[in-house]
């Protein structure tokens, strides 16, 4: 039998320099690191080589490709479904230019999917458009995926997978009718999973999550990040099940009839931090709907804007580490005063709070909100029982200066920076002691 080989060569300083061999075992197969489709192309030998000679379709480029070759497609529309078993990179019209940019061109539109059966492949810059069907399909135990700066709209699933060390990065998911859902990372998928910069919107489907992960419940999937997202879907952004270690953060979310943010059994060490959550029914529900087991360090913590949500963190039943509390301080709940929560006795921190924000349902630890969208607490949360107040005078405008110059509140009273419970009873007017007890 006869192999070919293709061999780069390059002049630099007025000598030939050897590069990169790749080995073909037919002629038909030789090619350069960069193979072109296009609609005015011919699948045949001898072509593909240029984008003044392309081939015409991408199932053939790819069918006469090697491993390492980028695929550059142009405008024009291709009704395939392509398998991918080899680790390539497909360029469309609009690589590198993200799903929502306005600047984007005549699309390299895919009227079908993209199977991938290989690792290290990345789709860039592509319209896929299948309806019923999952526009990027990876699954299997591969690796280093990327599916970037595409517009999916209108398929079963936006992009479906379980391959680990994946990215799915500032794509335009717009839903249609036929979805079924988003972005889904199922059946035991691996680690180190990036969801970053991606856009949904659209309400005619009845997509259940934007994003979802579902590992097993043994091993977790681990290394799960979520940043940056916009969602004008109305659903749940992201949905999470059997996670260990995962980052959700500046993700922007509005007029959702659904959790936003929902972590939802047997997942661990959670952080979610920057997010803008507007206008929606619950920003962040911690549950156990499906039985998978109780979440434990989830920590709602830093500059998340819960404003105008009904709810802004809810903690279900059951959903949490028993004798625990979600820690969700230092979050604007849309009012100086705090979240609302007049219910005693389920788990949280404080007990009530008569505040005009969005609610704080269950076990959660909001002592410590911020009185303005620029997150300046209010609340500081845990103090020492016994301080002299009169060395801190900073508790209160103007500075206390004398024992009699405190103003009086009820004990319990909510959103004083501290509340003061004094060892004098209240029928006592001046002259109380420098030294009270702080709740």
């Amino acid at each position: 039998a006869t192999d070919y080989y293709y061999v780069a060569w390059s002049h630099v300083g007025g000598n030939w320099v050897h590069g990169a061999e790749q080995h073909f075992t037919t002629l038909a197969d030789i090619s350069g690191p960069d193979i072109y489709v296009a609609n005015s192309g011919v699948d045949a030998a001898g072509h593909g080589h240029t984008a003044a000679d392309p081939y015409q379709t991408i199932v053939y480029a790819v069918a006469h490709s090697s491993a390492g070759n980028t695929i550059h497609v142009a405008a024009g529309t291709y009704p395939e479904n392509v398998t991918v078993d080899k680790s390539l990179t497909f360029l469309g019209a609009n690589a590198t230019i993200h799903g929502d940019d306005v600047s984007r061109t005549s699309e390299s539109t895919v009227n079908g999917s993209f199977t991938v059966k290989a690792s290290n492949v990345i789709i860039d810059g592509f319209a896929i458009d299948a309806p019923s069907n999952s526009g990027v399909l990876m699954q299997g135990s591969y690796t280093g995926e990327v599916v970037t700066d595409n517009v999916i709209t209108d398929n079963g699933y936006a992009v479906n997978f379980n391959t680990g060390n994946t990215t799915v990065s500032y794509n335009k998911v717009a839903y249609g009718p036929s979805f079924s859902t988003g972005v889904e990372a199922n059946s035991n998928p691996g680690n180190t999973l990036t969801f970053t910069g991606n856009v949904f919107s659209g309400t005619g489907a009845a997509a259940p999550a934007d994003i979802t992960v579902i590992g097993n419940v043994s091993p977790q999937t681990s290394d799960v990040t979520v940043t940056d997202n916009t969602s004008t879907s109305g659903t749940t952004l992201i949905a999470l099940f059997n996670v260990d270690g995962a980052t959700i953060s500046g993700n922007t979310a509005s007029g959702a009839d659904a959790s936003v943010i929902y972590v939802g059994g047997n997942d661990t060490d959670v952080t979610i931090k920057n997010n803008s959550i507007t206008d929606s029914t619950t920003a962040v529900k911690v549950a156990n709907d499906f039985g998978d087991g109780p979440n434990s360090n989830v920590t709602v913590v830093g500059g998340n804007d819960f404003s105008t949500d009904t709810n802004g963190v809810k903690v279900a039943d059951g959903a949490y580490t028993a004798e625990e509390t979600v820690d969700a301080t230092n979050n604007w709940w849309g009012d100086a005063s705090g979240p609302n929560d007049p219910t005693s006795a389920d788990g949280s921190n404080p007990d009530t709070n008569a505040g005009s924000g969005s609610a704080a349902v269950g076990a959660v630890d909001y002592e410590g909100w911020c009185s303005n969208a620029d997150c300046t607490p209010v609340v500081t949360g845990t103090c020492d029982a016994s301080v002299n107040l009169l060395a801190n005078s900073g508790f209160e405008t103007p500075a206390v200066t004398t024992s009699a110059n405190w103003d009086e509140f009820p004990s319990g009273t909510a959103g004083l920076g501290w509340i003061v419970n004094w060892l004098y009873p209240t029928s006592v007017t001046s002259g109380r002691p420098a030294i009270a007890n702080l709740e």
